[in-house]
């Protein structure tokens, strides 16, 4: 079995890949998306058990982060180079961003920088 994520493939290979396994493909946006597909994945590999507890345990450490400051201190995330793009709304990246108290600068938008 094949696990990926759908923004990282494309689908003609993803085509060509099913026809030599099985593919199981996550599409993470949210928190909450993260999470569902770690017990999925563990449910796809016999370990219920151990996904429940890593989930648990990521819960557990997001709760400890500090309080927000208001005003949210603002943030550029890079993903890529040659050319240069930042992770906006409608991202993992932007809504963890949001969760650790930061405002995304990109957040309204998808920019791409060209030399």
């Amino acid at each position: 079995m094949i696990i990926g994520n759908k923004e990282e493939n494309y689908q003609t290979g993803i085509e060509q890949l099913r026809e030599i396994c099985p593919i199981w493909l996550s599409d993470i946006v949210t928190f909450d998306d993260a999470l569902a597909m770690i017990q999925q994945v563990g449910t796809l590999v016999g370990k219920p058990e151990a996904a429940e507890s890593l989930v648990q345990a990521i819960k557990a450490s997001f709760q400890k982060l500090p309080p927000a400051v208001n005003p949210a201190p603002s943030v550029a995330y890079f993903i890529w180079r040659k050319p240069y793009m930042v992770a906006a709304s409608g991202t993992f990246i932007h809504e963890l961003l949001q969760i650790a108290g930061f405002r995304n600068v990109f957040g309204a938008s998808f920019i791409t920088i060209k030399k």
